[in-house]
């Protein structure tokens, strides 16, 4: 099985990073080392043609991570303690944006879950820990439904990502948990997040965040103005456009100068109506 194992990790190596076979088997002895006699917390790194690779060892967990040189984003793997046995991988922007693909395993190998960022979609594949998954799934459809009334099926396909990371659930006394965390008391109130795309690389993180009750009705836990945004009241025909160029293009026609060291940027912001508790607008800015 070791072999076996050890075979598959030199080929998925070589696909993605094309290093040599020297390096391939290098790559491969510093990620199985368990670091049993390592200090707690201290980073060990290897350095290749093409990537960067660190590694440590916590309480509970070994972290792998490596940083390939072409790619602007970081890959993390975490093993269980004293084994082969993988926890979770996953993908990270240079920001520490989860992207991509992240997989969840248990201690027998097993995978959990697996979560697709770039698509804001989350696929439980053992349900043994997820007792309440359909309260959750039902939560999550009602404020998808209420985004697509709000901004119309295409703004939600092509420019919405729901972020499951982001989001999380309460029970009666207010203890909470991330939406994808293993918990046996039942939910009474949830917070979700999503986040708005205007492109492949250009997406604006918690852009749009809601709370509901049990009976799926919208409150203001803190009674504040700003416990839930992104709800703008539209007219909408084939979606909501935004444009991050028309912005800029405008924003220049207004005597925005740009140059080879000082480039525009944009992010998005809401406005709200203090004394009604609505978001009404939004706006892009540089």
């Amino acid at each position: 099985m070791k072999k076996k194992l050890s075979i598959l990790l030199l080929t998925i190596c070589t696909i993605v990073y094309g290093q040599t076979q020297t390096e391939l088997e290098k790559i491969l002895t510093f990620k199985n080392d368990l670091l049993q006699n390592v200090e707690m917390n201290k980073a060990d790194t290897l350095y290749t043609s093409t990537a960067m690779l660190t590694r440590e060892r916590h309480s509970e967990l070994r972290c792998v991570t490596t940083f390939p040189k072409k790619l602007k984003q970081e890959i993390v793997e975490y093993y269980f303690n004293d084994t082969q046995t993988l926890e979770s991988s996953n993908i990270y922007d240079l920001s520490d944006n989860p992207i991509g693909i992240t997989k969840k395993y248990n201690k027998k190998g097993q995978l959990e879950y697996v979560i697709d960022y770039d698509k804001g979609i989350w696929t439980v594949i053992n349900f043994d820990n997820y007792p309440h998954f359909h309260i959750l799934q039902k939560m999550k459809q009602r404020v998808d439904r209420l985004l697509i009334s709000t901004y119309g099926q295409k703004f939600f396909e092509n420019n919405i990502i729901w972020s499951p990371d982001r989001s999380c659930f309460y029970n009666d006394n207010g203890t909470g948990a991330n939406w994808t965390d293993h918990f046996e008391w039942t939910p009474k109130s949830f917070f979700l997040r999503y986040s708005i795309k205007l492109s492949e690389i250009e997406i604006y993180h918690d852009q749009i965040e809601i709370n509901f009750d049990s009976l799926g009705q919208i409150i203001f836990p803190s009674d504040n103005y700003e416990d839930n945004k992104g709800f703008e009241k539209t007219i909408t025909k084939d979606g909501f456009l935004l444009s991050k160029q028309l912005t800029i293009k405008k924003a220049k026609q207004q005597g925005l100068h740009e140059n080879n060291s000082t480039k525009a940027f944009t992010y998005l912001d809401w406005e709200y109506h203090k004394s009604t508790k609505k978001t009404m607008g939004i706006s892009q800015k540089h």
